[in-house]
């Protein structure tokens, strides 16, 4: 009976304390988050460049998945480029370890072509082309079909009149080139009058044989203008030595990339529908990682959006980025807090709408699912890419996406704390007035204070 006795009193001794322990550690967690949110009005919230501005953030421990600090987590937010998120995600699990560069068929003496919307075909910064490689081989005569293509150049809610904008290109089944051309001034001095007499050309690369027009006046700096919805380019000299813009080109679905492709592969093209789309072969360019981190390091909207194009063209047969984006919510992201408002790949479009609760889900999925060591590759460090112009303390072990619209500014990736502990954050500020650069100092701030956890 005295050892029964024994047992059950230290049992409940152990009971409560276990119980008593728990609390202990609840109290514990509770004063440090608080703590930190105290920390985070002060160094954030109540910075007075967000006086008037819409704030949320979420922060969550992914080692332990428990949330550590939020504010509007829920709400909805204008998320600009961290909208590439969505689409980094989808094309880690969906495309290819190889970017399918282009699908083709021989048959008599033509050879058949279906686009793929491979973002990286002819474009400036990827080296190595396999699939131009085979074209150049190639003797027979060209046909390319743009029949998969369902959607628009723009996407929905673009902004229209940013259509000469680097970082608003067409999309399209054929980009090549980066869908843009890039218009360089270059000038030399007169050895004959050195002080006054200058001398100057101007040339595109690719080479276009378009409606160019040089004025006869010069301009305050170097522009190139374009039609809205012609390749009619009016140039203007400036006063730099050297001076380079890059300017979309209307694509026409496939036309200027017909066009482009006859000036430099010197073979006959056309284009048309066929009715046989079976057993053709693909060619395979660049590793799908390469592009992944181009357009999360650039932020590149057309290679963000082509990776949408490309996954409903292999998924679904044709190219529609909205008609990908339904099934995708109700298959991938179908676990979302809440449903987001998806309209492109890119984040150019305001229509977009996601919470910071959902960016830090989508965030530890990743760090689920793929290797900490991948994502590292992918997503810019603290001195990489866009971030290194984000920010000015680049001692912060930091991998995030950034994301901007005028009067909006996102930060969503992960941070690693002084004690080594992996945090995923989103922060998200909309409708600021003023610059950017005191919003960007008291997101900075933020973080700061997080890294010391």
């Amino acid at each position: 009976m005295y050892i029964y006795f024994m047992k059950k009193l230290c049992s409940r001794m152990f009971k409560i304390e276990s119980v008593t322990g728990c609390l202990m550690l609840f109290l514990v967690s509770c004063a440090s988050q608080h703590h930190l949110m105290r920390k985070a009005k002060d160094v954030f919230l109540n910075d007075s460049s967000l006086t008037h501005a819409y704030v949320g953030f979420a922060v969550v421990d992914c080692g332990k998945g428990n949330t550590i600090l939020s504010h509007n987590a829920s709400h909805y937010f204008v998320p600009a480029s961290n909208m590439k998120l969505l689409t980094l995600y989808a094309g880690m699990k969906l495309l290819q370890s190889h970017v399918p560069g282009i699908r083709y068929k021989e048959k008599n003496d033509t050879l058949y072509l279906m686009p793929t919307g491979d973002p990286t075909f002819l474009h400036p910064d990827f080296q190595q082309q396999p699939v131009f490689d085979f074209l150049k081989q190639q003797q027979k005569a060209m046909v390319v079909s743009g029949q998969h293509w369902q959607t628009q150049p723009w996407g929905k809610g673009w902004s229209w009149d940013d259509y000469r904008s680097s970082y608003m290109p067409e999309r399209s089944p054929l980009p090549v080139y980066g869908n843009a051309i890039q218009w360089t001034q270059l000038r030399t001095v007169d050895s004959s009058d050195a002080v006054n007499d200058t001398s100057f050309m101007i040339f595109s690369d690719p080479e276009v044989q378009w409606d160019v027009r040089l004025s006869d006046q010069s301009s305050g700096q170097f522009t190139v203008e374009r039609s809205l919805s012609e390749n009619k380019y009016q140039i203007k000299p400036g006063p730099e030595m050297i001076a380079v813009k890059q300017v979309p080109f209307v694509t026409g679905i496939v036309e200027a990339a017909i066009e482009l492709l006859k000036d430099t592969l010197h073979q006959s093209i056309s284009c048309r529908s066929f009715s046989d789309t079976a057993s053709f072969q693909t060619i395979y360019s660049c590793p799908s990682d390469s592009l992944f981190r181009y357009f999360m390091h650039r932020s590149n909207n057309l290679m963000a959006e082509q990776t949408l194009l490309m996954l409903s063209d292999r998924m679904l047969n044709v190219m529609n980025e909205q008609t990908l984006i339904d099934s995708l919510l109700n298959t991938l992201f179908v676990d979302f807090p809440q449903k987001p408002v998806w309209v492109d790949g890119s984040g150019l479009s305001r229509y977009n709408l996601m919470t910071p609760e959902n960016f830090v889900w989508l965030l530890c999925k990743m760090n689920d699912e793929f290797s900490m060591e991948r994502l590292r590759n992918i997503f810019p460090g603290s001195k990489e890419g866009t971030l290194r112009n984000a920010l000015v303390n680049h001692q912060l072990k930091l991998f995030a996406k950034t994301g901007t619209l005028s009067g909006h500014i996102a930060l969503s990736g992960y941070l690693y704390t002084k004690s080594n502990r992996l945090l995923s954050f989103s922060i998200l500020v909309n409708h600021y007035v003023g610059s950017s650069i005191p919003v960007r100092r008291a997101i900075e701030r933020f973080l700061s204070a997080l890294e010391q956890q």
